[in-house]
């Protein structure tokens, strides 16, 4: 982690984090708080079963510009978030510099980073992509365009090629924050026809500006975030993340958050991810709710310390893959391998680009 993001990290979370609770190492806590709960067994945090959700804008409430309308989200994405291709050129060869155009809304506003990728189906090459992120901006909402030139190559005279169209978390502050990465998507999209690799560019789509708008709160907008972006991780270290969290759907819930060893072609939330250990937080009150989303409650975010001991760290071995899953849950929920993904989930996140010492 370079000097400035460490001096950064120095910086506490601002003053509407009111209801800041202390972990103690390991996950306890005083006999003043919820009884704790012996660790449950391997929880692993795979997102691959999530079920298909209903975009949040398909009501006709919303102007067309406004909409946008993806009948099954794609495995693994966050539920509540839409995104749809709206422009792809019909035809297009290599060497054409060409436009596309995706909208897309999330479940909530907040920080995000959007890539545009062109991958062989078969074999995974990585051929090329853009990216655009919003670095002073929350948003829910946004619509952009791509420029890009088209460099696939054909096997054995066939293009057989996937467009993929992402937004991932972006965690930190303005000044301080990094892009997670791939398979952390929190909305994703493909095209539903491919363009003719035949014929010269046709079609381009045109330039549109980018923009970006919110939908009204709802009073079910749960959340968990990273501001303070942590020191980098060592094994046999502590290694302390402050994690807000936002509850509005229930009165209480318990924080539980696993450090995990990734698995999988994709490097992190595969079938066969690792659990390692935990720490957790229980008893999590509710959050005020917002009317606008310009101006937050002041509590409208609790600030949780989650420290993971050095005898828990010690448990990864330096150089793993291993990420953070934190999740919250009813209270007093345990891990029910009879459930398709081992918890009742209020909402879930994860921090994969943490960084070895």
């Amino acid at each position: 982690m370079n000097k400035l993001m460490s001096i950064a990290l120095l910086a506490t979370m601002a003053s509407s984090f009111d209801n800041a609770v202390r972990i103690l190492p390991g996950g306890s806590m005083d006999s003043s708080m919820a009884p704790t709960m012996a660790p449950t067994m391997a929880p692993t945090m795979s997102p691959s079963m999530m079920m298909p959700t209903a975009s949040p804008t398909m009501s006709l409430l919303f102007p067309e510009d406004e909409r946008c309308v993806q009948t099954v989200i794609p495995p693994g994405v966050k539920p509540g978030s839409c995104m749809v291709t709206m422009c792809v050129p019909t035809s297009l060869q290599e060497g054409d510099t060409f436009h596309a155009t995706v909208r897309f809304c999330l479940q909530r506003p907040r920080k995000f980073h959007l890539v545009f990728a062109i991958l062989d189906e078969r074999t995974k090459e990585y051929y090329g992509g853009a990216g655009f992120g919003i670095y002073e901006t929350r948003s829910q909402c946004a619509e952009h365009t791509f420029e890009y030139t088209f460099n696939a190559k054909p096997i054995d005279g066939v293009y057989d090629v996937m467009w993929k169209f992402y937004a991932t978390v972006k965690h930190g502050t303005d000044e301080i924050f990094v892009n997670d990465m791939f398979p952390n998507m929190i909305a994703e999209a493909g095209i539903a026809a491919q363009p003719d690799y035949t014929q010269p560019l046709t079609d381009d789509c045109p330039v549109l500006e980018t923009r970006f708008w919110d939908l009204p709160p709802t009073g079910k907008q749960d959340g968990i975030e990273w501001f303070d972006l942590p020191e980098c991780f060592q094994s046999g270290i502590e290694w302390v993340i402050n994690t807000a969290t936002h509850l509005e759907s229930q009165d209480f819930a318990d924080l539980h958050c696993n450090l995990q060893i990734g698995t999988g072609g994709d490097k992190f939330l595969g079938p066969e991810d690792v659990y390692v250990t935990e720490t957790n937080v229980y008893n999590i009150a509710a959050n005020p709710v917002t009317k606008d989303w310009d101006n937050l409650p002041v509590d409208y975010w609790t600030n949780n310390e989650i420290v993971f001991t050095a005898e828990q760290t010690a448990l990864v071995e330096t150089g793993a893959r291993v990420y953070l899953a934190c999740f919250m849950v009813p209270p007093m929920s345990q891990y029910d391998p009879t459930l398709p993904l081992g918890w009742d989930f209020i909402d879930r996140e994860f921090f994969l680009v943490m960084e070895h010492c």
